[in-house]
């Protein structure tokens, strides 16, 4: 008789690497304060670039919902920093526990484990098993991700350098309140914003584009006031246009949706996709952006509803579609995980008002009050077959403010926000950047943007950013100069050379009729994807290529080898080093007392680049690591994230703010940032910091707080001003 044996994540799941991906399975426990409760799989990918060279920096993304489902494949914020990016990042997506491919138990008693608090325990099981003793060098959290993203840095604040926060929630003006009618007015308060940014959103929307200009000012008054009149009754009935859309067949077979009001002036039920265009609204603000298709979605959404909720409008708008046809909208995440997570981690409004309001007024014990308090919130037809599943248990539910002791932070962060974001409303994002992040951080909020975070894309013509090298001078004796290194992480371009002059071969027309993906280069040796799409075998033999590395440039020619047909091998070759360059910046909180040498910069392939540095004083001075940008030559030719035209402007922010110390990205007036304020996209900017004794994991006090920088809008203007 054979002995019990246990079979590993890994050994069970088959996971692997696929592509630019790798995905894991890992063992962890369901809660880390009591092991003997148990384990369950948590499920991680990881998406990293070909033909690396250097020590990747790595990036942990938090995902929406909670329990938004994020595949390898997925588009997503962070995808540009593994493409078409000269100094490339490793990327992480994991699912949150209890969504996807991250189960736990089905009963509802494990749902006592559906904590964001036991979340923050996944991430970090993540980093040690990924990074080891290396922290994350970065973590951008998204709607609920910025609660998690929170929560994570306040508990392992050494563990984490930069930190974005992208439409962060909170429900910080709930947290003091007790009495019931104070409740219900903070509630109205709220919901009373979130109105009048649809309001905006429509109107800006149906007076800004050519296909509306047929409507008439009392055409627009009828739709806004209609629009308000449908959202009061699927929030009295049903909480959530997004509840009405996924179970849009089986509320209309019970009648509920007549039974609510939710009909049009002829007594027939708005359609599925009028109830999917309503939460659209909640994404695509109202700014003009072409970019990704969202003006043509912004119009889309806003003729359906106008002609449902007014059919009359159909001479001005055309023919409405069948909205009967729409496929189920429902985005791909888990119920039960958003469900239980959002209730007893307090960040959705209308719960956190009815937890508050019952658990004022109730006698019965704390289960009664939360099962009472969970069955109001879902709106009175009753009709919500989750809320019934919710493991009870005798935890009171939180309300989630970012700014408890438990909670702050001193790592540098970057808070974003939409004013046309109903999800952010009555200043949570103002809250994280006023009192839930003590360290340096910048604040911006753009003008007519939603939840989606559409921007426009720009044109940068003189990069000010390639990358930038992490350095750790560490300890000078007085008077000292010395040599020090850091690593550059890069994915080179490939180009085929004919007789040295790469400007007269395009990626279409190769002399050897081979592709060539990728390159690695090593200390002695270059190694090429190379990609045979011919019906014959090819040979590489003396195939000369130009290698381009945003630091310097090689000649490589390469070895025989036949590369089957149809298929692709990685090619050696030997390599001669040209035109080796590099510039860089000393970054503004360098120690005072040491002096960055200017025009000792070497770099030494593959992916090492020294400088010296002397220290000035008369006594022993320690430099801490620090991010050195590197910016290219003038006439430098390639493109990145801060580099070319076309440019998402997201992109951009996210990338100079994960690559800069925060005292340059704070002072950095960029042409991209010139151009978001001239196109009217800037709405406020706000940089706080410390001084330069600021450490990751220290905790600053009250009376050491912030000291507060000039708002950016006043130098843009006046170097828009000079420039004119």
């Amino acid at each position: 008789m054979s002995s019990l044996k246990s079979w590993e994540a890994t050994e069970r799941a088959g996971f692997g690497q696929s592509g630019n991906y790798i995905e894991r399975l890992i063992r962890v426990p369901l809660n880390h304060e009591k092991k003997t409760d148990g384990c369950f799989d948590l499920y991680y990918f990881i998406g990293k670039p070909l033909g690396l060279i250097g020590r990747l920096k790595t990036v942990l993304f938090c995902a929406g919902g909670p329990g938004k489902i994020i595949r390898p494949e997925d588009e997503n914020f962070l995808q540009f920093l593994i493409e078409d990016n000269p100094a490339p990042y490793q990327i992480v997506h994991f699912h949150l526990r209890g969504s996807g491919f991250s189960q736990m138990p089905p009963s509802n008693d494990f749902d006592r484990f559906l904590r964001t608090r036991y979340a923050v325990n996944d991430i970090e099981e993540i980093r040690k098993e990924l990074l080891k003793d290396e922290p994350w060098d970065g973590i951008v959290g998204y709607s609920y991700g910025t609660v998690l993203a929170q929560q994570y840095a306040a508990r392992y604040e050494k563990k984490v350098r930069k930190l974005i926060l992208i439409g962060p929630l909170s429900m910080h003006k709930f947290k003091s309140v007790t009495d019931p009618l104070r409740v219900e007015q903070v509630f109205d308060e709220y919901t009373k914003e979130v109105e009048e940014i649809r309001k905006t959103i429509v109107d800006n929307i149906l007076h800004g584009n050519e296909e509306f200009k047929k409507l008439n000012e009392a055409d627009i008054t009828t739709i806004k006031a209609r629009l308000v009149e449908v959202f009061d009754k699927i929030e009295e009935n049903f909480s959530s246009e997004q509840f009405v859309a996924d179970e849009y067949e089986k509320l209309k077979g019970l009648g509920k949706l007549k039974d609510a009001g939710l009909v049009n002036d002829s007594g027939q039920e708005y359609s599925r996709l009028f109830f999917n265009k309503l939460g659209d609204l909640r994404h695509i603000g109202w700014q003009p952006t072409a970019h990704g298709g969202l003006n043509e979605r912004q119009v889309e959404a806003l003729r359906i509803i106008a002609l449902e909720l007014n059919p009359n409008l159909e001479d001005k708008l055309g023919n409405a579609e069948d909205g009967s046809a729409d496929e189920d909208g429902s985005d791909d995440g888990s119920y039960r995980v958003l469900y239980v997570v959002r209730a007893y981690d307090g960040f959705r409004p209308r719960f956190v008002k009815d937890w508050l309001a019952t658990v004022a007024t109730a006698r019965q014990n704390i289960r009664a009050a939360v099962r009472a308090a969970l069955k109001k919130s879902v709106g009175r037809a009753g009709v919500n077959r989750f809320i019934e599943k919710i493991g009870i248990t005798d935890d009171r539910p939180k309300v989630w403010d970012p700014a408890t002791d438990r909670n702050k932070h001193g790592v540098p962060t970057l808070v974003l926000k939409g004013d046309a974001d109903p999800a952010t409303a009555g200043g949570q994002a103002e809250h994280y950047f006023e009192q839930a992040i003590t360290g340096p951080r910048t604040f911006i909020e753009f003008k007519g943007v939603g939840h989606g975070f559409d921007l426009p894309t720009v044109d940068i013509e003189k990069p000010f950013l390639i990358g930038s090298v992490r350095i750790d001078p560490g300890e000078f004796r007085p008077g000292e100069t010395k040599e020090v290194k850091g690593s550059i992480a890069t994915v080179p371009q490939v180009f085929e050379s004919d007789d040295g002059d790469v400007r007269k071969i395009t990626r279409s027309t190769r002399r050897s009729g081979l592709e060539f993906e990728a390159a690695t280069i090593l200390p002695n040796k270059v190694s090429v994807l190379v990609d045979n799409n011919t019906p014959q075998a090819k040979d590489t033999e003396r195939i000369e290529l130009i290698i381009s590395h945003p630091l310097y440039k090689l000649k490589a020619r390469l070895s025989r080898s036949k590369v089957p047909a149809f298929s692709e091998s990685w090619v050696d070759g030997t390599f001669k080093i040209f035109d080796r360059k590099i510039k860089l910046k000393a970054p503004t909180n360098l120690e005072p007392e040491l002096q960055f040498i200017q025009g000792s910069e070497r770099i030494d392939p593959p992916d090492n680049v020294s400088i010296r540095i002397k220290n000035k004083a008369d006594h022993a001075v320690r430099g801490k690591a620090k991010d050195w940008i590197y910016i290219p030559d003038e006439g430098a030719e390639f493109e990145g994230p801060c580099q070319g035209t076309d440019l998402p402007a997201l992109n951009c922010l996210i990338y100079s703010f994960l690559e800069m110390e925060h005292s340059d990205f704070k002072d950095e007036k960029s042409e991209f940032m010139i151009q978001l304020y001239k196109h009217d996209y800037l709405k406020t900017v706000e940089s706080r910091g410390l001084n330069n004794d600021w450490q990751p994991g220290s905790k600053t006090t009250k009376s050491i707080l912030t000291r507060r920088s000039k708002n950016i809008i006043q130098p843009l203007q006046n170097h828009l001003t000079k420039k004119a």
